[in-house]
This record gives C-alpha cells, sequence and structure tokens, in this order.
C-alpha cells in the first residue's frame, strides 16, 4: 500500500515499546544494536505507516486470541474507510 502512496494501518497487542520488547538494552544477544526510536514496534513498519499518513494501533493484549483482535481490526478497516 505504502508503494502505492496510499495510507497504511496495522495493529500492535503489546503496548511495549519496541526496545524494551527487544530487552531494554542497546545491543542483542549477537552484539547487533537495537535502535530507540520510542515507537511500539521497529522503525521501518511504524515509521512506514506514520509516513504513509496511516495509524499503528496499540492496545494490551487480546483475550478473543492471543495474536488477533477483532476490534483493532475495526479500527484499521474504518480508519482506512476514513482516509
Amino acid at each position: 500500500m505504502i508503494g502505492q502512496g496510499k495510507p497504511a494501518f496495522g495493529f500492535s497487542l503489546d503496548s511495549r515499546l519496541y526496545q524494551e520488547r527487544a530487552g531494554s538494552t542497546g545491543l542483542d544477544e549477537l552484539g547487533h544494536t537495537i535502535e530507540d526510536f520510542e515507537m511500539s514496534d521497529n522503525l521501518m513498519i511504524e515509521g512506514g505507516i506514520s509516513d504513509s499518513g496511516g495509524q499503528l494501533f496499540v492496545a494490551e493484549p487480546s483475550r478473543e486470541h492471543r495474536f488477533f483482535s477483532a476490534e483493532l481490526f475495526r479500527r484499521c478497516v474504518r480508519a482506512l474507510a476514513n482516509a
């Protein structure tokens, strides 16, 4: 969508910032740098969504399913319809 100039939308069920989810450290176990951009997901995902004019919706984990939230999906669809 972004490559076609359209806004992209997404969601995360984990409200922690990416660096915290990656271990709250500046380096991973292989010595690779984990930069702190204060984003909910990595820079390429959340930055791309933001730059496209879209939005990343973030919430606590859903009780309905470990990896999916129907409510957050509906919010993405509504935002896309209004874009």
